[in-house]
């Protein structure tokens, strides 16, 4: 449960694997439990899509995690510099 995401989901998976490997627990406990660990941005999408398995957690973990990459290189700032502001004083 204290397991967190530092790097990418894929790093965060594999830890998560390895862990798992040493408990036996209910599916929708173990995908509670992989939920808690994700980044804010990444485990609210994934709640929305209600995954059932472990597998489907992942993928759409892993999906959302892609949807922010791209976002993020395709965002560009509206204005280069910030532009001075000239009053009008003329009506």
């Amino acid at each position: 449960m204290e397991l967190r995401l530092l790097g990418t989901v894929e790093q965060y998976q594999e830890s998560f694997d390895a862990l798992l490997k040493r408990v036996d627990l209910p599916v929708n406990y173990v995908v509670r439990c992989f939920l808690t660990g994700l980044s804010d941005e990444i485990h609210t999408t994934v709640r929305m899509c209600k995954p059932q398995t472990l597998h489907d957690t992942y993928f759409v973990a892993k999906l959302q995690e892609t949807i922010l990459a791209f976002i993020a290189r395709r965002a560009r700032p509206i204005l280069d510099k910030p532009s001075s502001f000239v009053r009008s004083t003329t009506f």
